[in-house]
Formats: C-alpha cells, sequence, structure tokens
C-alpha cells in the first residue's frame, strides 16, 4: 500500500518526490502519513494533496496526514528508509491545533463542537475520531441546509472528514444551488382533516386488520432511585403532554380513512401501586411481571389515549416508572427525547421554577402534512427512483434455518437472547473501521450480513434497518414516529474479501442515507409485492444500531436507572440489535419463538462472534471461508 501512495502523489504534476510511511496513532496503534518534496517554485497546500488522493484512492489507503518538506530524510547508508521516519519527521508530525480562518469554518466549528461535545476543534481534526458517526453526520449535514441553504451530502463527510476539506467543499457550491427540493416545515391550520404520516398510516391499516395486538407498544421502564416527589413528577408528565400535541392525538376513522384528532385536554393519569406490602424477597419479580404485564395491554387508537403512566412503589426510596406508547406516536429518538425532557422539567419544578424548555415551533400534525406535500415533488421521484433501482426484480427471501415450520399466517411471538461482545473485540472492530474508512454501523452491518450469507447461500441479502430520519433540524426536538425503514441490499456475487465487502457496504448505505425520506410503507406499495401472510413483506430480517444522543439520568437526590421490559413479541423474523455503551459492544437478538429454539439462537450468536474474531483477523479473506465455529 505505500508504493501505491508513492505513485498515486507523484502523479501530480507539482509533487517531485514522495513517500509513504508508518506513524503512530493512539487508537488505531498505527496510521499511514505521506511526505512529499514539491517541485521547485511551486507551492502547494498539504491538504491539497490529500484531497487530490481522495479522487485516486479508496479512503482506507489515503494518509491520515501529508507534510510538506524541503527534502526527505535519509537512512545512514544515504537511502530513503520508510522505517524511522516517523521520528526524523516527529516536529512536523506533531499535531497542531489550527483555528477556524474563515467565517464559514468559524460556523462549521461550531456545529461540530456541538454535535460531538468538545470544546474546541481544529480545523484539520478528522470528524470520526472525534467520535462522530453516521447520525451526527446526518445532523451535521442538516444544521448546514439550515444556515447555508445548500445541500451537503453525507458522502463529502467521509472523503474529507476535516472542517478544512468541507468548508472547502462547501464554498465550491454556488449560491442558490438546488438542494433537496423539499420546502420548509411550517405551522399548519388544524382544521379540517389531519392526515397521518404514511408510517403511521401503516401501523393503523395493521391496527385495523388486527385490532388488539401490542406488538407494537413502546415501553419504557426507569427505576428511580432517591426522595421522588409524586406531584413533581404528575406536573413534568402534564408540562411534556401540553408542549407535543402528539400525545393528546387520537386516529379515528372518517369515511374508511384515518385523521388525526388533537385534544386540548392535557390530564395525566398516574396510578401509583403500593408493592411494600410483599415480602421484600418477591417484590423484584413482581414489578417485572407488572411490568410486562402494563406493557403488553393494547390500545384503542380511535379512542385513546395512546400512552399512559404508571408509578411502582417498591421501597421507601426505590419507584419504577413505566411509561407505555403506541409506536404511532413514537419511537427510539422519542424515548430518549421524552426522558430528557422529563428530568429537565422535573428538576425545575422541584426548584419552583417554570420549564425552560421552549415551545414547538412546529408539531408532529405539521410533518404529516409536509410529508404528504412532498410525496408529490420531483425531488422525492427522485428518491424513490433511487430504491426501485436499488430493489428491482424479485426480492430475495430470507429464509433461515428454522426449528419449527413456518406457521401459515405470521406470528409476533418472541423471545430475546442477550449478548455482550468482549471490550478486545469492540476495540479491534472500531480500530478496522478507522482503517477502511467506514463507520462502526458499517462494519457491523456487513458481518451480519456475511452470517446471513454464509446461513442461506444467498448472494443477494436484503436485511432492514432501522433509521432515526430527522434529517431536518426542526424534527430534532419534536416526539412522534419519524423513524424510518431503509432496506439494504447486499451482493455477495464474485467471492469478495470482507475488506472488499466493506467497500460495498459504504456505498450501499452512503447511498440509502442520501434518500432516506422514501417512507418503507410507500416504497413497499410501489414495488407491488406479491402479499404472504407467513412473513413480513420484503424483510424478514433486522439490524438496529443504537446511537442516539447519549442521557444523562442524574438529578440532584434522585438517579434514573433504565430497566428492560420482556414484553416477549417479535416483529420479524429475526432481529439483532447492538448499541456502544463506550466499554463495549452489547445487545440482543429478538427473534420469533414460533420459529426458533432459544439454543438455536445462542449457536448463532457463537458463530457470529467467530466471524468476527475472524474478519478482525484477517479481513483480506473471503468472506465464504471466513470461520463460523470456534477451534478448540
Amino acid at each position: 500500500m505505500p508504493r501505491e501512495i508513492d505513485e498515486a502523489l507523484m502523479d501530480h504534476p507539482a509533487v517531485m518526490q514522495a513517500v509513504a510511511f508508518a506513524v503512530p496513532h493512539p487508537a488505531l496503534g498505527e496510521d499511514v502519513a505521506a511526505a512529499v518534496v514539491l517541485r521547485d517554485s511551486v507551492s502547494m497546500a498539504a491538504q491539497d494533496l490529500r484531497r487530490f488522493l481522495i479522487e485516486r484512492l479508496v479512503a482506507f489507503k489515503v494518509p491520515s496526514q501529508v507534510v510538506i518538506v524541503d527534502e526527505i530524510p535519509k537512512g545512514p547508508t544515504g537511502k530513503v528508509q520508510r522505517v524511522g521516519l516517523a521520528q526524523l519527521l516527529a516536529p512536523k508530525l506533531r499535531p497542531e491545533y489550527v483555528a477556524p480562518r474563515n467565517p464559514v469554518e468559524v460556523a462549521l466549528a461550531r456545529i461540530w463542537t456541538e454535535l460531538l461535545q468538545v470544546d474546541r476543534v481544529g480545523v484539520h481534526e478528522n470528524f470520526f475520531e472525534l467520535g462522530g458517526h453516521s447520525l451526527l453526520g446526518t445532523r451535521v449535514t442538516s444544521r448546514i441546509r439550515q444556515i447555508y441553504g445548500k445541500e451537503l451530502p453525507l458522502h463529502v463527510l467521509f472523503e474529507g472528514p476535516t472542517i478544512a476539506e468541507m468548508a472547502m467543499r462547501l464554498q465550491e457550491i454556488p449560491e442558490g444551488a438546488e438542494g433537496t427540493g423539499f420546502p420548509q416545515l411550517r405551522h399548519v391550520t388544524r382544521e379540517g382533516k389531519l392526515p397521518l404520516s404514511l408510517a403511521q398510516e401503516g401501523l393503523w391499516v395493521l391496527d385495523q386488520m388486527e385490532p388488539g395486538l401490542s406488538t407494537f407498544n413502546v415501553a419504557i421502564a426507569c427505576g428511580v432511585t432517591g426522595n421522588l416527589d409524586i406531584e413533581i413528577l404528575r406536573a413534568a408528565l402534564t408540562e411534556i403532554v401540553r408542549r407535543h400535541e402528539i400525545l393528546r392525538t387520537t386516529f379515528p376513522s372518517f369515511h374508511g380513512q384515518p385523521v388525526q384528532v388533537i385534544s386540548t385536554e392535557c390530564h395525566v393519569a398516574l396510578p401509583i401501586e403500593d408493592l411494600r406490602g410483599l415480602p421484600k424477597s418477591e417484590r423484584d419479580a413482581h414489578a417485572r411481571r407488572l411490568a410486562a404485564n402494563e406493557a403488553r395491554q393494547p390500545f384503542n387508537l380511535a379512542t385513546g389515549p395512546v400512552l399512559r403512566f404508571r408509578v411502582l412503589h417498591v421501597d421507601e426510596s426505590d419507584h419504577i416508572l413505566l411509561i407505555t406508547m403506541h409506536h404511532i406516536i413514537s419511537d427510539g429518538w422519542s424515548r430518549g427525547l421524552f426522558m430528557r425532557e422529563l428530568l429537565t422539567t422535573y428538576e425545575a419544578f422541584s426548584a419552583h421554577r417554570p420549564s425552560p424548555l421552549p415551545e414547538c415551533p412546529i408539531q408532529y400534525v405539521d410533518y404529516a402534512v409536509w410529508e404528504r406535500q412532498n410525496l408529490r415533488d420531483a425531488a422525492m421521484d427522485a428518491k424513490l427512483g433511487y430504491w426501485k433501482r436499488r430493489l428491482a426484480g424479485p426480492p430475495p427471501v430470507i429464509d433461515l434455518p428454522t426449528d419449527h415450520p413456518r406457521p401459515p399466517v405470521q406470528t409476533f411471538r418472541g423471545a430475546t437472547h442477550a449478548l455482550k461482545l468482549s471490550r478486545a473485540m469492540t476495540e479491534s472492530l472500531k480500530t478496522l473501521s478507522r482503517r477502511e474508512g467506514v463507520t462502526l454501523f458499517m462494519s457491523l452491518l456487513a458481518a451480519f450480513q456475511t452470517l446471513l450469507h454464509r446461513y442461506t447461500g444467498l448472494d443477494d441479502i436484503i436485511v432492514a434497518v432501522p433509521i432515526a430520519n430527522r434529517g431536518r433540524v426542526e424534527l430534532e426536538s419534536l416526539l412522534g414516529l419519524f423513524a424510518n425503514t431503509l432496506a439494504l441490499r447486499l451482493d455477495f456475487a464474485r467471492g469478495p474479501s470482507f475488506r472488499d465487502l466493506l467497500r460495498r457496504v459504504k456505498e450501499m448505505v452512503l447511498g440509502a442515507y442520501a434518500n432516506q425520506e422514501v417512507p418503507f410503507v410507500k416504497l413497499v406499495r410501489e414495488l407491488q409485492l406479491e402479499r404472504d401472510p407467513s412473513r413480513s413483506p420484503l424483510v424478514q430480517v433486522m439490524f438496529a444500531f443504537q446511537n442516539y444522543p447519549e442521557l444523562s439520568l442524574e438529578l440532584p437526590g434522585l438517579r434514573f436507572t433504565p430497566e428492560p421490559i420482556h414484553t416477549e413479541t417479535a416483529r420479524l423474523d429475526l432481529t439483532l440489535s447492538l448499541h456502544d455503551n463506550k466499554a463495549a459492544l452489547e445487545g440482543e437478538i429478538e427473534y420469533n419463538a414460533d420459529l426458533f429454539e432459544a439454543n438455536t439462537i445462542a449457536r448463532m450468536y457463537l458463530h457470529f462472534e467467530t466471524l468476527l474474531e475472524g474478519i478482525v483477523a484477517n479481513p483480506d479473506c473471503r468472506v465464504r471461508d471466513l470461520p463460523l465455529f470456534p477451534l478448540g
């Protein structure tokens, strides 16, 4: 690889000599830099040379630093030696903070420091090495759109992950250039029949087909330790319900079509169940049963309400707050946002202050109307065209080996298998991802699709991936169902190595993110797939990587601890969910219990773990030859 970098640099007319060499890296252990001698009377910035390489080399081969020198140091024999160059050029390689130098860089630095939660950012620091990922990258581009009215695709951040490079690309876009083509979100009148969003309508139709299901309940259980004031808690919950119309919305039918009806009533029922009369040895188990039962109670979408609260009083200073909402008004982002608003409001009310949260300039129903308008726009047609091309032809059916015959009608009886990767494996995967110029999510998705490829023998694998779909700043502070599902189709033809596969996955993911606004429900309709009642349309398997904004659950005198709720439901055949808790990757496999036995899923996870070990040990191995069975 070093010689390939040398040759690429020598293709630049300003370069007289170039040599790539290894440099220490605090996270990767080792990285690549390049030293360049320019021709006489030529002026050239190092970042321009790096950008030149970005256009000619795959991302993982682009050196992290390019330094311009008068001459390249030579070893004792007079020959250039790659080994030791890092030490000889240490003064030039020493990372220096370079402050923003113009208004665009200043604005970008302000965005980065806010989203990355760092004190300052130099213009040559790498977004991903600072903790950035695709979701944060999407939020960066949405803020650029809001400030400059320009559309900067996410792939630009991957190609040039520094403020200097991003500012240069941004300034190249002419004023008035065409962006997404979508109009601004605006407050709409609440008169007349208010439509549902496409995602809401899909859930409403499922509820009409099988009323009384709790499959789409969103349940939160939060242990509260300390001196909890129930009346302040009730007031804080009431304030959140007042702030967000979606929490006061019901979904009746009008001439066979669903509509949103927003109530002005903000009353919050907060029943309390006292468990202190039970023996201490029985309280925890009883509380878990109550939490699971609460999560399984269905909602009536037409009459509402479609959320409820309950408090379990377990001990003198221990409570469990149960929050249950129908998915039609909530998603994963909304859960974190709800808890953040609850803690903020509770803290203010405890100090006899008003809520510090600003009023919402728009509400969910404004988004639903906006989405319906966009569905008729040329910009949306272009995005829909992307998905039709990606998913052309009969979609593959992921038929995993099951323990029981598939029922003729899809069931939702589920179970989960908890998992946790070692810290060493987590760090190895992060290191591999950085070296290959991909995110951790992309590496894990590629590994999971490889597992499915090996299990089924299919060269064509489609996996569902949930996405926050909040690519506009106005949506980041709203509760509601914004999450979308992307159907990511990966081709294993021609026996790729895992490194080759990562490049395919990166291209696939960036393309999907650029077209994420197409509702999954609309896509399924447009594809006109033949309905099979025994399985979900288009996708049967999902991969979810959670990287929503982190939440501090501490208040003076109170500690909030999220607790798992086992609802024993599964929306698909199989879902692998992972999140990075900074120490290690952990999560669970949710599976359809009418198809799989627990020991089969445990064995599948063992295969996945072994596969990951093989990937980090030898990413150049062909995926068909990667190990599935541990040695010994």
